[in-house]
């Protein structure tokens, strides 16, 4: 499918029914699903005929390009239960990020800030949004590579951002897959959740105030 670039209706549904039932050893995966069931559901609604082979959607086949690369060979190789259950958090995180940059921090100690450039920053006014998405994933992808993370570790990225929370910001396509590729190579999982801002000023004045040095940052 991934090479012809299209598939009928009754060959896309049972390859999504077999990657949902593969999901059951990460129901991360099944997130990188939605788009392809929704294709489905489009397709049955104008009630065209299932045997014809239509072209499916570069975003679908992105994710089945996923599921082919990623997830399938991890699932082949095993997933430890400590990533799949739930358990309490063996690291936090806590980012955020404003028209002018981004910036978080962890529970390592680990500190981070991005400060866009003027031209940039005019272009994000209205793509906060995607912003604090991509500054909760620098900041989980910062913590891995610094290697103080423990095995198996299960990550809980706080944020002031509901929609950075859900996952589900729809520009955000290449950013959720990078989260999940960075999330598995490393075996960890993760939680997110929503913080007021008021609780979040550290990480918002990381993403603002640009002229720490960086120990002052750090500290």
């Amino acid at each position: 499918m991934i090479k012809t670039k299209k598939a009928s209706f009754r060959d896309l549904e049972k390859l999504v029914g077999r990657l949902n039932h593969a999901a059951m050893a990460c129901p991360l995966m099944r997130y990188f699903l939605n788009r392809t069931q929704n294709a489905l559901i489009i397709w049955e609604q104008k009630a065209h005929t299932k045997k014809v082979q239509r072209y499916m959607s570069s975003q679908v086949l992105e994710d089945l390009k996923l599921w082919y690369k990623c997830f399938l060979p991890k699932i082949n190789s095993g997933l430890s239960l400590n990533l799949i259950s739930y358990k309490r958090p063996s690291v936090i995180s806590w980012s955020d990020a404003c028209p002018q940059g981004m910036g978080g921090y962890d529970t390592f100690g680990n500190a981070w800030q991005f400060q866009l450039s003027e031209e940039d920053a005019i272009a994000c006014q209205r793509q906060n949004n995607s912003l604090e998405f991509v500054a909760a994933l620098l900041t989980v992808w910062g913590a891995i590579l610094s290697k103080n993370v423990p095995e198996e570790a299960c990550f809980l990225a706080l944020c002031d951002n509901t929609s950075s929370v859900s996952w589900l910001h729809k520009p955000l396509h290449l950013a959720v897959r990078k989260y999940a590729e960075v999330l598995l190579h490393a075996d960890c999982c993760l939680y997110s959740q929503h913080i007021a801002g008021v609780s979040n000023k550290v990480a918002d004045l990381i993403s603002q105030k640009f002229d720490l040095s960086h120990p002052k940052l750090t500290s």
